[in-house]
């Protein structure tokens, strides 16, 4: 017992069970052109994925954790959300109109987390928080901090997230699996009917410019005749 404390003691002080910094910059860049865009987060997200013991009570304890943000455009309409994992290998990172979890972190299969009570905890992000800039500061400032499973883990790095863009009352609230895609779906939509729109209003401005590129041409066919 004394051989097996000292040993979990060892692996500890010297980060044996570590793995790899937050340090992305790709991620960095990506944040950064949010900025750009006059992008800002609107709202915040902590979910959670089973591990290795799906449905259990271990795996109501050891579970992953992840953390979405939700972008809205300059008029504050949501048009993106940007997903971050945390973990021994890195960080796992998407920006897209539905993000789902990485399978390389969690069990996310939907037969296994479709009932997982408050997979996602929500809250509005704090007016001070929804520059991207501020995000960006956060992930530099610990862009070398080494992962570490006891004290630097996943579910550390997700309340980080979520507790550095909520406000002071930390008001949050609880959406199942179902829910969240609902309206990841909502938000797919506006954003093809949107694209759509722009792409029909190119459309015609293109077909006008060529009637008067033409009709131009015509009148100078006439007046050298």
């Amino acid at each position: 017992m004394l051989t097996g404390l000292l040993l979990f003691y060892f692996l500890l002080m010297f980060s044996f069970v570590s793995g790899l910094p937050l340090d992305n910059d790709q991620l960095f860049e990506s944040v950064g052109n949010m900025t750009k865009s006059n992008y800002t987060f609107t709202r915040v997200c902590r979910f959670k994925d089973w591990t290795y013991f799906a449905g259990s009570f271990v795996g109501k304890i050891i579970n992953h954790h992840g953390v979405v943000l939700e972008v809205a455009n300059p008029q504050g309409q949501a048009v993106q959300f940007l997903q971050m994992e945390y973990g021994a290998r890195g960080t796992f990172w998407q920006i897209a109109t539905a993000p789902y979890p990485d399978a390389r972190y969690g069990i996310v299969a939907m037969d296994k987390v479709a009932g997982m009570p408050c997979r996602y905890k929500c809250g509005d992000v704090d007016p001070a928080q929804r520059s991207p800039e501020r995000l960006l500061w956060f992930l530099k400032k610990y862009r070398k901090q080494g992962y570490n499973i006891f004290h630097y883990n996943c579910i550390v790095f997700a309340e980080m997230v979520l507790n550095f863009h909520l406000p002071a009352h930390r008001k949050t609230e609880c959406f199942t699996t179902a829910e969240m895609q609902q309206h990841y779906g909502e938000v797919s939509r506006r954003v093809a009917a949107a694209a759509a729109e722009a792409t029909k209003a190119d459309m015609i401005a293109a077909e006008a410019a060529r009637v008067a590129a033409e009709a131009a041409a015509a009148k100078a066919d006439a007046e050298n005749s």
